[in-house]
C-alpha cells in the first residue's frame, strides 16, 4: 500500500515518522486520499490503495493475491466512499480511532496462508455452449453452498469462447458484441447468487483449448477452488478421451469440485398422476 501511495502520488503516505509517538499514528491515522495530491488518479486506483492502508488489518486485502485480482481487473472493483474521496478523513473519525488505539498493543498479524484459507478465491467455469438449465442452476447451487461456509470470498465467473469467435478483427476483440454478451450472460447468470459481502468479476477468456485456459487462469489467480460441471458422457466414452472436466480435475492447481444436474427440469414438466 505504501509502495502504491508513493509511484501513484510521489508522496509518502504517513511521511516519515521518527519517533515511537510519530510510528504510533499509523494505528489511528489515515493519509490524505491519493486524489488530493492528484486528481487525475482513478476511483478505482485510490480504493485499492486506501484499503491496503486500513489501519485494522481485517480491514485490508487478505493476500496478495487478492490485491493482484483487483489491479488486472480495475473496472469490476467496487468502488466505495474510499475510492471516492478527495479530502482527509475527519477530525473525529480519528479521534475515535485515537481513543480506541490508546490501549492496543503489538500483535502479530495472521500467517498469509491463514488468511488465503479464510478469504479464497472461487471461481466458476461456467459453459455457453451446449448447456442445459439444469446445469446452470446446479452450478449456481452449488457456488452458493460454497459462498455460504466462507465469508468474504471472491467469487471469479469464467466463461471460455473460441478465439476469433468474439471478433472480426484482432483490435476489435476485447469489445465486440459477442464479448459483452457473454459477460451479460454471466451477471445475469449469478443474479440468484447472494454476493453480500463477496466480491466478485466476471471474464471471458478466448482460447481454443478451453481445459488450458481454465486451468491457466486458475494458476494465474491463485485461485483456491474451481467449480465445473462434470462431463455428461457415459464411462465407456470418457475411456477413449479425456473430458475438459477431467482434465482440469487432473491439472488444476486447486481444489475442483465436478457438479452433476441436481434438478431434472425435463421431469418437471411431465404430468403427474395421482
Amino acid at each position: 500500500g505504501v509502495m502504491l501511495y508513493e509511484l501513484a502520488t510521489g508522496e509518502l503516505p504517513f511521511g516519515a515518522p521518527t519517533t515511537s509517538g510519530g510510528m504510533r499514528q499509523r494505528l489511528w491515522m489515515t493519509p490524505a486520499p491519493p486524489r488530493k495530491h492528484r486528481a487525475d488518479i482513478p476511483p478505482w486506483l485510490q480504493e485499492v490503495i486506501l484499503r491496503c492502508l486500513e489501519p485494522e488489518a481485517a480491514s485490508r486485502y487478505p493476500s496478495a493475491a487478492h490485491l493482484a485480482f483487483d489491479l488486472s481487473n480495475p473496472e469490476q472493483v467496487l468502488i466505495t466512499e474510499r475510492g471516492e474521496r478527495t479530502e482527509r478523513t475527519p477530525l473525529r473519525t480519528h479521534l475515535r480511532r485515537w481513543l480506541r488505539a490508546a490501549g492496543m498493543h503489538y500483535t502479530p498479524s495472521p500467517l498469509p496462508s491463514q488468511q488465503i484459507e479464510d478469504t479464497p478465491i472461487l471461481m466458476v467455469a461456467v459453459p455457453h455452449a451446449d448447456v442445459s438449465d439444469a446445469t446452470l442452476y446446479s452450478l449456481r447451487q452449488a457456488v452458493a453452498r460454497s459462498l455460504g461456509i466462507r465469508p468474504g470470498a471472491r467469487l471469479a465467473c469464467v466463461t471460455v469462447v473460441s478465439p476469433g469467435a468474439s471478433s472480426t478483427s484482432d483490435s476489435e476483440r476485447s469489445e465486440t458484441t459477442l464479448h459483452r454478451q457473454h459477460m451479460a450472460r454471466l451477471r445475469q447468470w449469478a443474479q440468484g447468487l447472494d454476493l453480500t459481502g463477496h466480491a466478485v468479476s466476471y471474464h471471458v477468456l478466448e482460447a481454443s483449448d478451453v481445459a488450458q485456459a481454465l486451468v491457466r487462469y486458475a494458476a494465474s489467480n491463485h485461485v483456491s477452488m474451481m467449480i465445473l460441471g462434470a462431463a455428461t458422457h457415459g464411462l465407456q466414452t470418457q475411456r477413449f478421451f479425456a473430458t475438459v472436466p477431467m482434465r482440469v480435475a487432473r491439472d488444476a492447481p486447486c481444489t475442483v469440485i465436478l457438479v452433476k444436474q441436481a434438478l431434472p427440469f425435463e421431469q418437471l414438466a411431465q404430468p403427474t398422476t395421482d
